[in-house]
């Protein structure tokens, strides 16, 4: 009787630690079957903050209206602004012009939009308003403007300079009607040639002997220039200089240089004036320039020969 009796204290004991041990896995398995609640996350304090944070931009770009669309005042941030943020432009007052300039290419009028145009009209750069708009938004996009500006650089001055110029290439690379190809006398792939010369004064040797080689690609695109060559004046400056090395390696047979000549035939001075001045340019002795590789030198050689032959044909006429 006493043996049955503690058999079943044991059993209780034992019962009691099992239940005691396994509620909590009990209490876990009943509450998702029956009492599932979504966990909170437990944040940090700079957690907490960042959050915050995030959504008060969340909410600074919201429109009191639904279904309105953004407005395009200055608070809403854009690349100008995260700019703005790192001390790029030179002035507040250049990063707020930049802002109102760009809302103007909008609609193509207003202040600054006036000025640029004014700028290229001095350039006699006449092209569409969709040319302006289209180059003025590529320079604009940070990308570029950090490309062609140094960083506290940027002012409105400086911007409509280095939009200009891009305009200005753009109508140079076109149109064979442009100012420089009257200036200048050269086909389209000559000017590419003397641009790609003129902004990268460093690689000129390689330039001329693929010139040579007619193995030149498309090395211009827009937006081109960066902070080595910024306004349209010092392009052209470098232009007019490089002319004199491109010049005498341009194939002239000798008809180009019996045109010449016949423009002055009935007068045999002007004639011999005129040899004179060509030879400045196209004699192989007079090239010092760059080093005389055997591409310049067979170029040079051709052109001289067809100049004088030429030269000798209009003293017999």
């Amino acid at each position: 009787m006493l043996a049955n009796i503690s058999s079943k204290i044991i059993v209780a004991v034992i019962a009691i630690i099992v239940l005691y041990t396994l509620a909590p896995l009990f209490k876990t398995i009943l509450d998702d079957l029956f009492f599932k609640k979504s966990k909170k996350k437990s944040y940090t304090e700079s957690e907490f903050d960042e959050m915050v944070n995030r959504k008060k931009e969340q909410l600074s770009g919201r429109n009191t209206s639904k279904g309105q669309a953004l407005s395009l005042d200055n608070k809403v941030r854009d690349e100008l602004d995260s700019l703005y943020d790192i001390g790029f432009f030179r002035t507040e007052s250049d990063f707020n012009d930049a802002k109102e300039f760009k809302k103007e290419l909008q609609w193509g009028t207003g202040d600054h939009y006036t000025i640029l145009k004014e700028i290229l009209n001095r350039l006699n750069c006449q092209v569409d308003d969709t040319i302006i708009t289209k180059v003025s938004k590529q320079l604009l996009k940070k990308k570029n403007l950090i490309n062609s500006f140094n960083k506290g650089q940027c002012d409105m001055s400086s911007l409509y300079q280095v939009i200009a110029l891009n305009i200005l290439l753009d109508q140079y690379r076109s149109s064979e009607n442009s100012e420089i190809f009257k200036n200048y006398r050269l086909n389209k792939d000559e000017v590419n040639i003397l641009i790609f010369m003129s902004i990268e004064p460093d690689n000129i040797e390689v330039i001329i002997n693929d010139y040579l080689n007619n193995t030149v690609g498309e090395h211009l695109s827009l937006p081109l220039f960066d902070k080595k060559m910024n306004s349209p004046n010092q392009l052209i400056s470098a232009m007019d200089k490089n002319l004199s090395i491109l010049e005498p390696l341009i194939a002239r047979d000798k008809k180009y240089f019996s045109q010449k000549f016949y423009n002055v035939k009935d007068n045999e001075t002007k004639t011999k004036s005129l040899y004179k001045k060509l030879v400045q340019l196209h004699h192989p002795d007079k090239w010092n320039h760059i080093e005389k590789t055997n591409l310049i030198t067979k170029r040079l050689n051709e052109t001289f020969n067809n100049l004088r032959n030429a030269y000798e044909d209009a003293l017999k006429s």
